[in-house]
């Protein structure tokens, strides 16, 4: 039912112009550009990299960028800057958009591009490059001080099932270093220390609970994603020492009730977690 309503609300766009995907070969470059095309865009791709795609491929962002309609940056965060300090406000007059995970290192290079008259905007699409539909799936939309940029972007995602939110440009970060970094971590955590056990995992599993289960199904989602973009998450992150602290200390206060055998701080410490979650305080 869910992908039968998504494919019915993508049906009812009526999307036109042309569409360059700047790293169109690579997994959600991919994505956007199948998405822009279903919602009725002409749709280029421009990569690096070898390989096959559906869609005309352009041979220089300059000049491609400069007759397109929408300029969708689907290229590693360390890159971005460099392609909008390539854009010239006289000749790109199409909206642009990054998609990158962190805004932080961004925020300068975007609001200079708005300041130079690009319209920019910076979006965020919080799923993978293997969703089928976007019912239910959240994309987080930051204004970069471009006028009507951000409007714009928003129509490219209405009706089709998603939930759009806008989020302050410089707020970002924080949310996402929660949401990504802390979920990433806690994940790769997980992976790290099974992987050193030494005990053979096929046998774990045929003794497994239902936590440990859906633990493994979680985390082998984290395992299987792309190394480079996970580590720009961690790394470029400006909350991530933060959060490490915080990992630290938590681990730190569970491990010393157990070994001081508090079971009142071990309850207390369970409590405030399930409070949390249940929105109780």
């Amino acid at each position: 039912v869910k992908l039968q309503t998504g494919f019915r609300d993508l049906s009812t766009k009526s999307g036109s112009g042309e569409v360059l995907v700047v790293g169109g070969l690579g997994k959600m470059g991919r994505w956007l550009s199948a998405y822009f095309h279903a919602t009725g865009h002409r749709v280029r791709v421009l990569d690096t990299r070898e390989g096959g795609s559906e869609f005309e491929r352009a041979t220089e962002f300059e000049g491609a960028a400069e007759g397109a309609d929408l300029v969708a940056l689907a290229v590693p965060i360390s890159a971005t800057p460099g392609l909008l300090d390539r854009l010239d406000a006289s000749r790109h007059r199409g909206l642009i958009l990054d998609i990158a995970s962190l805004k932080s290192p961004l925020v300068a290079p975007l609001r200079e591009a708005a300041a130079r008259g690009l319209r920019v905007a910076s979006v965020h699409p919080m799923f993978g490059p293997d969703a089928l539909h976007l019912v239910g799936r959240n994309i987080l939309l930051c204004d970069c001080g471009a006028p009507g940029a951000l409007a714009e972007a928003r129509t490219l995602f209405e009706n089709v099932g998603a939930q759009l939110i806008e989020l302050p440009l410089e707020d970002h970060d924080r949310h996402m270093g929660y949401v990504l970094g802390l979920a990433h971590l806690v994940n790769l955590l997980y992976g790290r220390v099974l992987a050193g056990s030494g005990l053979d995992f096929a046998t774990l599993g045929k003794v497994a609970s239902t936590t440990f289960g859906k633990q493994n199904a979680t985390a082998l989602d984290v395992l299987r994603e792309n190394p480079d973009l996970y580590f720009e998450i961690q790394s470029l992150n400006a909350t991530t020492p933060e959060l490490a602290a915080s990992l630290h200390g938590a681990l730190d206060e569970v491990l010393n009730a157990v070994g001081d055998g508090d079971r009142e701080s071990f309850r207390r410490i369970m409590e405030q977690g399930r409070r949390y979650f249940l929105g109780e305080g």
